[in-house]
């Protein structure tokens, strides 16, 4: 597996724990059984479909950096170093 293709898995499955449904940085949220939020509002967040999203997650699709700055963007986290593009 490529090293971009590794980091895009990571980032998609970072915990989203600080985040609510409704995109305010509060954490929790009400009767849910798992902290976070789900796949559907992740996706809604970064402007993708779910079904994208659970192709990144399981590495059979490499996303763009378009995206993955779509889903920093909307997990509220901050650029921490350039993702090299696969040769």
């Amino acid at each position: 597996m490529s090293a971009a293709a590794s980091c895009a898995r990571s980032f998609s499955r970072m915990p989203s724990i600080a985040i609510s449904p409704n995109g305010s940085r509060s954490g929790g949220s009400g009767s849910r059984r798992v902290p976070g939020l789900r796949r559907e509002e992740v996706a809604a967040l970064a402007g993708v479909s779910a079904d994208y999203l659970r192709r990144v997650e399981q590495g059979s699709v490499i996303p763009s950096g378009t995206t993955l700055d779509a889903l920093a963007e909307g997990l509220r986290l901050k650029r921490l170093a350039a993702v090299p593009s696969p040769a």
